[in-house]
């Protein structure tokens, strides 16, 4: 449940048409719909209340179970290192491992069958990743009866999936991205020979003999992928090549069954191309 915006309260839920510890999910929209069939995979049955009346088909399976409590937490953004109040306030894209912490000593009030994280994160900080890994296995090492849970619609990567691996489970929906398993350090930018340094209402403006040269540091294979100071390797693109080869296959066989058109006729004719609804009608 969620209080104030951003800030948890296991007390928010108590006479919410809801008593002690009857919870499941409030709202069955897209990301309650995902928790409920997690948690049904995990032999739950889930007591939902929504605000309008759900479809037969969304609401089967949410049905009342006695002392079964599903939290979820929705994380944004950059781990970075800073006070709960300050990052709600200042931006609410950063994930702090103290308000992950604040969350955590709520939640035992109502001791959760299963809490899922579901995080969109490009990664974050060292420090900031490694205290909300360890945030997360010490409270799985103090309350060993609630599994916790992982889950991105977008991105899991670096830091972001370094936490990830604190969880009993990690769910990915189609389409987002994973990975960057590395570490990158700061860049150090050279002004190799400067000849003039001049500053103005557009910012500072250098000059030098032989150009500007970046040394950057990373551990971890295409760490530095996207780099505009270096050209990608024939691996890399061919790798990419393969991601977007994937989801094109999945877009052009799914517009064939539902359109009726001939795959041939949307790779060769059709293609990528944009058009008027007219054009588009024309060509069913």
């Amino acid at each position: 449940a969620r209080e104030g915006g951003r800030k948890w309260s296991a007390d928010y839920l108590i006479g919410k048409q809801l008593t002690g510890a009857r919870l499941g999910i409030l709202g069955m929209g897209r990301i309650g719909q995902k928790i409920a069939k997690i948690a049904k995979s995990l032999g739950m049955v889930i007591h939902y209340h929504n605000r309008s009346k759900l479809a037969e088909k969304k609401a089967d399976g949410a049905i009342k179970k006695e002392g079964e409590v599903i939290a979820v937490i929705e994380l944004n953004g950059v781990i970075v290192e800073t006070s709960s109040e300050l990052s709600n306030l200042t931006n609410p894209f950063i994930i702090s491992p103290q308000s992950i912490k604040q969350n955590f000593e709520e939640l035992k009030k109502i001791s959760p069958k299963a809490i899922i994280f579901s995080i969109n994160s490009p990664g974050g900080t060292v420090s900031a990743s490694k205290t909300l890994y360890d945030v997360i296995k010490n409270y799985k090492k103090n309350n060993i009866d609630t599994k916790i849970l992982i889950h991105t619609d977008e991105l899991l990567a670096s830091g972001g999936y370094w936490v990830a691996t604190a969880a009993d489970g990690i769910y990915a929906s189609y389409g987002s991205i994973t990975g960057s398993i590395g570490v990158k350090g700061p860049d150090w930018f050279y002004y190799d020979k400067p000849k003039t340094l001049s500053t103005g209402i557009f910012g500072n403006r250098i000059e030098t003999e032989n150009g500007i040269k970046v040394f950057s540091k990373t551990a971890g294979e295409s760490k530095d992928i996207f780099n505009p100071f270096r050209k990608p390797t024939l691996n890399e693109l061919e790798h990419l090549q393969n991601m977007v080869n994937e989801i094109y296959s999945d877009f052009i066989r799914i517009v064939s069954k539902e359109r009726k058109i001939e795959t041939k006729i949307l790779e060769e004719d059709i293609g990528a191309l944009i058009f008027t609804s007219n054009q588009a009608s024309t060509l069913n």
